[in-house]
């Protein structure tokens, strides 16, 4: 099952402490590891196959 989410595109933004945060590519803000108020983002876990680039995740 596809999250609706997914229905917007997104991109994973390295920093330079090595973590890094989902960015939603519209609205230019980001999913984790915190928002824009200063709220800590929730842990997210990413998934994928080998020679498929799209990346499915969840909120975990």
């Amino acid at each position: 099952m596809q999250p609706a989410a997914m229905s917007q595109r997104w991109t994973l933004q390295g920093r330079a402490d090595g973590s890094a945060m989902l960015i939603n590519l519209a609205a230019n803000m980001p999913l984790h590891p915190g928002d824009s108020s200063g709220n800590d983002g929730a842990p997210i876990c990413l998934t994928g196959q080998a020679g498929d680039p799209t990346i499915w995740w969840k909120l975990v």
